[in-house]
């Protein structure tokens, strides 16, 4: 039986007021770390149109690479500080939600959706799923398939907060776990995350420029991603992607190395196919690097495809079939 992995990005977790990669712009100007420092606000301005937040962070780690200085040190941990208090906003907002469907019907909640796939991998940094997911709603509609949803290889610090919230639960890597258990479906946070640590004290996060580099630096990266390639690998996968620009050239090699296996993807984005297109703008456009991949797509957001579209519902549901 072919295995049918997801793949999400930003435009996921926008369902539910996340901000996509354009939207950063302004919620790091109004951060007081960008606010109070005026070289960080022109990076951004800059950056703004070209690469956008990512870049202007990269030019800011460059900088600190070339001159370790106090200043750039200062900069850089600025930047940094103004990116994780973003997603500490995020996370309260997320919090306010009772639930993140968008309907109470049974069989058209995320979860019975979700069930079905064999691993789950995000390059996004919030703390959605944990809050939504990742509880006992994943063992009572599994039909006894999964006996939980876990994010491998990382292990959770002890934490004191009453009452329990996971938006304060700080994750390290466990290097003596890093593997799959048994009838627990895999949750791979292939650019680390909100509320990471390295095991140094350092945020395990992946942003900014060479993101291949800093994944291979870094051994629950490392596994994270060999797992991408390795599911995407086994033949006549079946592969969703929800949200994700292909802007990260090392997932798009990930995905079109696959193709001699059999690979099959169903994208869900506003562009449709398009989006995997990276000539979609320009006045002279190539032919879609994967279009021998792509066997169909929903341009219907996923808040209207679990909210009022049934008809849409059906169709993305027939990917398992």
């Amino acid at each position: 039986m072919a295995a049918h992995i997801l793949l999400l990005g930003a435009g996921f977790s926008a369902n539910w007021g996340g901000p996509l990669a354009q939207d950063f712009f302004n919620w790091l100007l109004q951060r007081p770390e960008i606010a109070a420092d005026n070289r960080l606000k022109k990076l951004l301005w800059d950056h703004r149109t070209a690469g956008g937040f990512e870049n202007a962070l990269s030019q800011v780690q460059t900088d600190y690479l070339l001159s370790p200085s106090a200043d750039s040190k200062a900069r850089l941990d600025a930047f940094q500080n103004a990116v994780n208090g973003s997603f500490a906003e995020m996370d309260v907002g997320f919090a306010r939600r009772a639930t993140w469907d968008f309907n109470n019907e049974i069989g058209r909640l995320l979860v019975d959706f979700l069930i079905g796939f064999d691993a789950i991998f995000t390059l996004n940094q919030d703390l959605l799923f944990e809050r939504f997911y990742m509880n006992d709603n994943v063992t009572l509609a599994s039909r006894q398939r999964w006996n939980g949803c876990i994010i491998p290889g990382m292990h959770t610090l002890p934490n004191a907060t009453i009452p329990f919230d996971v938006g304060q639960m700080t994750r390290v890597p466990d290097p003596d776990n890093f593997k799959v258990l048994e009838r627990f479906q895999p949750y791979f946070k292939l650019h680390g995350s909100y509320r990471w640590q390295d095991g140094t004290g350092n945020r395990l996060m992946v942003m900014g420029g060479s993101k291949s580099v800093a994944i291979q630096s870094n051994k629950v990266l490392q596994w994270y991603f060999s797992e991408f390639r390795r599911h995407l690998s086994l033949g006549a996968t079946r592969l969703m992607v929800i949200g994700y620009g292909f802007g990260d050239p090392h997932i798009n090699e990930a995905i079109a190395s696959a193709e001699p296996n059999g690979l099959r993807m169903f994208i869900v984005d506003p562009l449709g196919v398009d989006v995997a297109n990276p000539t979609r703008a320009l006045p002279l456009r190539m032919p879609n690097p994967f279009q021998n991949v792509i066997e169909s797509a929903s341009q219907i957001p996923v808040n209207r495809i679990f909210g009022d579209n049934v008809v849409e519902h059906a169709r993305l549901m027939k990917f398992f079939q």
